[in-house]
């Protein structure tokens, strides 16, 4: 969308895990995102919404499961 092409401002891999807490054939990944918006500071509820479209998105596409 518009407002997540123009908040998304960096993403990095920081790591890939396998072991008893990764289901077998699954993979964990953890990664790095930073939000910027070129025109103002992003609030907690702009953050929020652009993360729920990540999120929803990596699930629909790669049956990917959010970890706490």
């Amino acid at each position: 969308t518009h407002e997540l092409n123009n908040a998304d401002r960096g993403a990095g891999t920081k790591g890939v895990f396998c072991g008893k807490q990764i289901a077998t054939g699954k993979k964990g990944l953890a990664y790095s995102l930073r939000y910027q918006s070129p025109h103002k500071t992003l609030t907690d509820s702009e953050v929020d919404k652009i993360q729920q479209k990540i999120t929803k998105t990596l699930r629909e596409k790669f049956g990917a499961v959010l970890r706490g």
